[in-house]
């Protein structure tokens, strides 16, 4: 009792210090500041070669233009695309002014084109910086900057410069500005309307699943544990069918969102209506197994979403994280985005983007956009925006597969709160969360079926036909969300390799049915309505990387042919080097910290790698925590290592396994076990390596953007989001500390185990 006082004041003065600190900074600010001014009216004073002149873009969107006008109708806009021509090139110099401490300005075009360059000039040092700017295209964006405090009241120009001759590489820039805190806050603040939204969205994907996944769960006697992720599977599902309604017709597609929303509706109307039907259901609702795993999805998505938008260069909403962390990053993560619109719009999608067919990634986050899609249409929300809080809510599914596996581990309230915080704080959750190509969710799809047949293998029986229908359709949605998850699947099938474990007969056929009715649909669209559909398969498999004729086994034999087996023992070898970040000889070691952390393996397991050590002398340390179970750690870790062997040896190589052309399920699975290994640990230990690794999560993921270099200034974050952020992690770290204190029944009761 004492200490939960302690905690709870300790946790107050810390709020009220950080409260009192940004009133503080906010006074400053508003001091600092100043009023909002044209720092350089009209237009003469500029040095112009080449094409830059005045109101000299292409056709922009007339509501960034109105947005200028009303901000001030003396702001004079420039452009390199004189005569509707983006080919021009040119130099825009402007007068010196006398620097602000927030500059601002309207930026339009593409400012990140090869040869484009927006940088500011301490006239009377020569000192400059590069200005971080998105490619806002046919818009106009009001962008702010903090000027480094030495240049405050110095003279000061702005210069842009287009240099590049290819289409879409004009640029465009206002008048240089100087905005009030209170203009800067008035700019912001329509940033956070993101947060009720997604709250919305959130709901309304996991209701259906909820509803019938606790169904499932009381008829057929499953662990609660499992509710929140079958949930997340019978909703993906409900979107799988989505996405085929509406390839056969948009229109019907319409109609069938608009019936599933509707009964999601009603469903929450009866919970809360009819005393019957909610009496029976809201023990379930209300479990532990429900209510923290969904609370903590819900904040941890929010608190990641909130990072993502904390530095917005101009982008669009789901296309921030292509530049949000990485200096350039391509489009992987909006491709499911475009499937959807040409989907919802009634258009051919073939083929979808460049040189990549709809046929080479698979559907799954595509059809589940597909159903709440209806609503961005009557609520007017952006696309974009609609489409990146969705894909952030089923990335966020890593957390109940997570849950599913700890629980099943019969981990400690204390322990799984660990494993939380030690995943929730790592960069390759957060990245795979707002970057949303759909591998986190294929990976807690495949984590789901490893699950289902955990309890097998520690209870040293044969999975039920419920665990093998269940594995086979969770192992199915997973590949159907991404084919990464593909090198997890053949060692969670080994796992079941032991005399009392092996499958029935029927268990066998009922989980290959159920896993070949489901790609079945979506491997016929591959092979008949957009062949090949193989690219990715002949890129990580057989090394061929552009588009090609060949079938896959073909390209695969001949690959393989023409390479010594020196050769291909020397790729598979290099490959192992890349998971330990071994760099190539003779190498240049440019890559940030970041991406060390993005591309390999090791790395990216930051402080949880003492976790292998545990793992190895755990024979030799029995004075540690007793309450950790090796051997179900042994399971999950065995799992995971093996995986790793397949990865290595089935990628083509040299140096082809970086995080993100492997398995996430993989990922999930090495979390979960090398962080429980910690818990070993004395707790003041455990709770050290945590502090370390979340000072290192915030130093290198939160508060830089993809351009903290020493020559580049970055937007001033959205002040909101900092709040956002702030709060939406004290709910975490709140939940995390709640979650510790909870008991569960086989705490206290021996477990013996067959393995």
């Amino acid at each position: 009792m004492l200490a939960h006082k302690f905690l709870h004041r300790r946790l107050m003065l810390l709020i009220s210090s950080i409260l009192l600190v940004g009133l503080l900074a906010s006074i400053v600010l508003f001091i600092v500041c100043g009023s909002d001014q044209i720092l350089v009216p009209g237009s003469t004073g500029y040095t112009v070669i080449g094409e830059f002149a005045v109101q000299r873009t292409p056709a922009m969107k007339r509501s960034s233009i109105k947005a200028v006008e009303a901000e001030n109708k003396d702001i004079v806009l420039w452009g390199s695309g004189v005569n509707n021509e983006d080919k021009n090139t040119g130099k825009l110099t402007s007068p010196p002014f006398q620097a602000p401490a927030i500059l601002s300005l309207f930026v339009s075009g593409w400012a990140n084109a090869d040869g484009n360059e927006l940088f500011v000039k301490r006239a009377d040092t020569g000192e400059q910086f590069q200005l971080k700017a998105a490619d806002t295209g046919d818009r106009w964006k009001k962008l702010h900057w903090l000027l480094p405090v030495s240049w405050y009241g110095h003279p000061m120009q702005i210069i842009a410069v287009d240099s590049n001759q290819k289409s879409y590489g004009w640029i465009g820039i206002s008048s240089p500005l100087q905005s009030s805190f209170l203009s800067l806050l008035k700019g912001q603040v329509s940033a956070i309307s993101f947060a009720p939204l997604y709250i919305f969205y959130f709901a309304l994907f996991i209701k259906p699943g909820l509803l019938i996944g606790i169904f499932i769960i009381r008829r057929q006697n499953l662990h609660p544990a499992f509710t929140v992720i079958l949930a997340v599977a019978v909703s993906s599902l409900i979107g799988y069918v989505t996405f085929w309604v509406y390839f056969f017709n948009h229109f019907i597609g319409i109609i069938f969102s608009v019936l599933v929303l509707l009964s999601t509706v009603t469903g929450l109307v009866l919970i809360f209506t009819k005393k019957p039907f909610a009496k029976s259901i809201s023990k379930s609702l209300t479990s532990v197994d429900t209510v923290f795993p969904i609370l903590i999805m819900l904040t941890v998505g929010l608190t990641y979403l909130s990072v993502l938008y904390l530095i917005d260069a101009g982008d669009l909403p789901a296309s921030n994280a292509q530049v949000r962390f990485f200096a350039v990053f391509p489009p992987d993560n909006v491709l499911p985005q475009m499937f959807t619109e040409r989907l919802y719009g009634g258009q051919d999608p073939r083929p979808l983007f460049g040189e990549w067919l709809s046929s080479d990634r698979p559907p799954l986050q595509a059809g589940i956009t597909l159903v709440q899609r209806p609503i961005a249409f009557l609520s007017g929300s952006d696309v974009g925006l609609h489409y990146q809080l969705m894909g952030t809510i089923v990335q966020s599914a890593w957390i109940a597969a997570l849950w599913a596996v700890c629980r099943n581990m019969r981990l400690s309230g204390w322990q799984i709160a660990i494993v939380l915080a030690f995943s929730t704080f790592s960069g390759f959750f957060l990245f795979n969360s707002v970057y949303v190509w759909p591998k986190l969710l294929a990976g807690a799809l495949m984590v789901f079926a490893f699950a289902l047949l955990m309890p097998t293998v520690y209870e040293s029986r044969r999975p039920t036909t419920t665990e093998a229908g269940l594995a086979g359709g969770a192992a199915a949605l997973g590949l159907l969300a991404h084919g990464g998850v593909i090198f997890t699947l053949p060692a969670i099938a080994l796992m079941l390799v032991r005399p009392r474990c092996f499958p029935g007969v029927r268990q066998i056929l009922i989980g290959s049915l159920m896993f070949g009715l489901m790609l079945a649909p979506w491997t016929a669209y591959q092979k008949f309505y957009e062949p090949p559909g193989d690219r990715l398969l002949k890129w990580h498999l057989a090394g061929v990387i552009d588009v090609d004729s060949r079938s896959f086994p073909q390209a695969f034999k001949d690959a393989y042919q023409h390479l010594s087996f020196a050769q291909i023992a020397n790729n598979k070898w290099e490959n192992l080097k890349m998971l330990i970040d071994y760099p190539k000889a003779d190498a240049k070691n440019e890559y940030t910290a970041r991406e060390k952390d993005f591309l390999h393996l090791f790395r990216a397991l930051g402080v949880l790698n003492i976790g292998w050590l545990i793992w190895l002398a755990s024979p030799f340390l029995k004075y540690l925590n007793s309450q950790v179970d090796v051997k179900r750690v042994h399971l999950i870790l065995s799992v995971g290592v093996l995986s790793l062997v397949v990865w290595i040896l089935a990628m083509f190589g040299p140096r082809t396994t970086s995080i993100h052309q492997g398995s996430y399920a993989t990922m999930i699975l090495l979390f979960i076990g090398l962080a429980t290994l910690l818990t070993k640990l004395p707790r003041f230990v455990c709770y050290s390596l945590l502090a370390f690794q979340s000072i290192v999560f915030v130093t290198n993921w939160v508060i830089t953007s993809s351009s903290s270099t020493s020559d580049r200034l970055i937007v001033a974050p959205n002040i909101f989001m900092l709040g956002l952020m702030v709060i939406s992690t004290g709910g975490i770290i709140w939940m995390f500390h709640q979650l510790a204190k909870q008991r569960f029944e086989f705490e206290n009761t021996p477990i013996s185990h067959p393995l």
